[in-house]
């Protein structure tokens, strides 16, 4: 036996409030949110504004377009050549140094430090100018 089944997922969704040029960081005037079917939409469409606003579009979005994740990127938290913090934590501690990054990286990358004394380190981005890394 064959039954045909048809899912329906209904629930809010962003869509861009006016058209989104590339380099453009999103803020909260560029969103207004839209209830539809989810199941229609693309699995990366944004249903939270904090999944958008303060990153960047990478190709241009028309007006009224629903919004993808995979239309944004994170902003740098780490730049190549800046001088940044190294964190180091453990239980009961925290040790820190400097270093100059040695590639770009978003939050939750992976961030490569040269030190003062030469030695390269690889940490995780985990805010503008800081570095954390484990051992």
């Amino acid at each position: 036996m064959y039954v045909p089944v048809q899912v329906r997922i209904a629930g809010n969704y962003l869509v861009t409030a006016r058209q989104l040029t590339p380099g453009q960081v999103v803020n909260s005037a560029d969103l207004r949110a839209q209830s539809g079917d989810l199941g229609a939409l693309p699995a990366s469409v944004v249903t939270d504004p904090a999944q958008a606003i303060g990153k960047t579009v990478r190709n241009g979005i028309a007006a009224g377009q629903p919004l993808r994740s995979d239309l944004l990127s994170a902003p740098w938290l780490v730049q190549q050549g800046q001088s940044v913090k190294l964190l180091s934590r453990g239980a009961g501690f925290t040790v820190s140094n400097e270093g100059k990054a040695l590639n770009n990286a978003t939050e939750g990358q992976i961030a490569q430090v040269r030190t003062a004394s030469g030695q390269v380190v690889s940490g995780v981005a985990r805010s503008p100018g800081v570095v954390e890394v484990s051992y």
